[in-house]
């Protein structure tokens, strides 16, 4: 039994550059392995902490997120009153039909125009969404083409501030 573990020992050496790739071989793929391992966490950890478990994304058959997805109001109308909708105090469904496009905004940083999404909503999704606050301003009213950014991507992108304008599918809001 010795000779079989001597003899693969002192191969090691000798064969020394075939070693070393399997070594590098073997690391990589931990490399690999943990790098994405990491990154699942990561998606988990923004699913739980932007997410609701009583809340529902509906899209269109077919579509792969919500900028490939499109309902007409009428369809909208009846997700909105399908039993399944948990109900405000009033009875009204807690429902907010949203449309979600993307726009351009210059970066901070350099003042390069990067992609920023846009969701357009009503005032119900202050009731589905019960995790948002107003920290500068005022909440939007509807039919006056404003809109609220998040404090975030305030702070990483221009023109963004209270009182200014920001071009969204040829309007300005």
């Amino acid at each position: 039994m010795t000779l079989p573990i001597s003899y693969n020992i002192r191969n090691l050496f000798v064969r020394w550059k075939v070693t070393l790739l399997a070594i590098f071989g073997i690391g990589l793929v931990v490399i690999v392995f943990v790098v994405l391992l990491s990154m699942a966490s990561g998606f988990r950890f923004a699913l739980r902490a932007t997410g609701s478990p009583q809340n529902a994304i509906v899209t269109q058959q077919g579509s792969t997120s919500e900028l490939t997805s499109a309902f007409t109001t009428e369809q909208a109308t009846m997700i909105a009153v399908d039993s399944r909708v948990a109900r405000a105090k009033d009875g009204t469904p807690l429902a907010s039909p949203e449309m979600v496009v993307i726009a351009n905004a210059p970066r901070r940083s350099d003042g390069v125009a990067t992609n920023v999404t846009v969701r357009g909503v009503t005032p119900k999704a202050f009731e589905v969404r019960n995790n948002i606050n107003i920290v500068e301003g005022r909440n939007f009213r509807a039919g006056l083409y404003e809109i609220i950014v998040g404090k975030r991507i305030q702070e990483r992108m221009r023109g963004l501030e209270v009182g200014s304008k920001m071009r969204v599918m040829k309007r300005d809001f």
